[in-house]
């Protein structure tokens, strides 16, 4: 089994609800976490570059997919979950619903 985690919005070159990863990076980019939440979302965001092979990995092959590749975890990534579970209750805690 597999798992998601989605916003409400639709993201525009995959045309399906945007993810976890891509809330979090407009959230970084909108200057609107206090110090704290920054540091926070920064450092989990640095752990999942190290610790979790995104899609561009898999789509290397076929630049065209790239853009559109989408991101689950298996439900067996219990760490990864945890920590995706974290970034999303601070994204929700700024009114993103994920």
């Amino acid at each position: 089994m597999f798992l998601r985690f989605v916003s409400g919005e639709i993201d525009r070159d995959s045309h399906v609800s945007a993810g976890l990863f891509c809330a979090a990076f407009d959230l970084l980019d909108e200057a609107l976490l206090f110090d704290h939440e920054y540091a926070v979302v920064a450092e989990l965001m640095k752990w999942f570059s190290v610790h979790l092979r995104g899609p561009f990995t898999y789509r290397l092959k076929s630049s065209w997919r790239a853009p559109r590749s989408i991101c689950w975890f298996r439900h067996t990534a219990h760490e990864h979950l945890a920590r995706a579970r974290e970034l999303a209750m601070i994204l929700e805690d700024h009114d993103i619903f994920i």
